[in-house]
């Protein structure tokens, strides 16, 4: 069954600009022109997602919002301005963006009920990062951020059964987040730590650090430490949300250690699994007849 999201505005130009693209991502679009059919249609449709106009005729969106907060808990998205029709066509990045975050908050929730689909494959960690990381380094470069990966230990590391595109958003979503709170002359240094029953993969940076106080929080959706950062360049407050369900979907683990002004290191923990420790070291022997 396709997700559904819920498009709640009073003009159907705004509806006809939004519901083609997320038709052609694969949800399953609901209407709604008013608040009242708008809770309506969740209680008797019980869509995924909500997106909310700000005005509607009876009520504004936040009133909307309130009201569908007393019965459910499906994820919503505010609209905080209404598109005038002659913008109609810049707009279209916005809603690019809009369908980007209904994409996210989509697998999130399938990832909070245990209900995100994997599709494992054996990896070797170190290759996939080292990857990663040289996706970044021309941005770094830029930004005057020196990114660096080291190797801990030369033991060796058994391929790990993950999702390798999964793992990927996991240490994108880290390394970007780690960019765009380092300063110019600032350093992002990804290290890998193999251990007897898991390999640590540590994300540091030498940036603005992360409040005591908002480190139990800096997981939670929508949640961002720095009140201050735009949008465009803080992000939506969704990439450590999705990188923690990612991970734990793997049965992994993520800690975090900050200090203010100094940096932050972020660690994902990734188990070996016995079978694939036994695996691992068969493909390693070399056999001599």
């Amino acid at each position: 069954m396709k997700p559904s999201v819920l498009v709640v505005d009073d003009e159907q130009k705004v509806l006809d600009v939004i519901s083609p693209y997320l038709i052609r991502e694969g949800f399953q679009v609901i209407t709604a022109k008013s608040g009242s059919q708008a809770m309506k249609e969740v209680n008797d449709k019980k869509p995924n997602i909500v997106i909310l106009g700000w005005m509607l005729p009876e009520m504004s969106g936040l009133e909307v919002c309130r009201n569908i907060r007393k019965t459910s808990n499906v994820a919503i998205i505010m609209l905080t301005k209404k598109p005038e029709p002659a913008a109609f066509l810049p707009i279209q990045d916005e809603v690019a963006r809009l369908i980007h975050l209904v994409q996210d908050l989509h697998q999130l929730s399938l990832a909070e009920v245990g209900q995100l689909h994997l599709k494992k494959t054996n990896i070797d960690i170190v290759g996939l990062i080292g990857t990663i990381v040289n996706m970044y380094e021309v941005e770094a470069s830029e930004r005057g951020i020196e990114l660096r990966l080291e190797r801990w230990s030369s033991n060796l590391i058994p391929l790990l059964r993950v999702d390798p595109n999964r793992i990927t958003q996991v240490f994108v979503n880290f390394i970007t987040n780690a960019l765009s709170h380092t300063p110019k002359e600032g350093k992002v240094m990804v290290q890998i730590e193999p251990l007897d029953q898991e390999v640590l993969v540590h994300v540091r940076d030498t940036g603005s650090g992360i409040e005591e106080e908002h480190i139990p929080f800096i997981f939670d959706r929508f949640y961002r430490a720095d009140k201050d950062r735009s949008r465009e360049h803080g992000g939506m407050g969704l990439g450590l949300a999705i990188a923690k369900e990612y991970v734990e979907a793997h049965k992994g683990d993520i800690t975090v250690r900050s200090t203010k002004v100094k940096g932050t290191t972020f660690t994902v923990h990734l188990k070996y699994r016995e079978k694939e420790m036994q695996e691992n070291i068969m493909e390693n022997i070399m056999y001599i007849k």
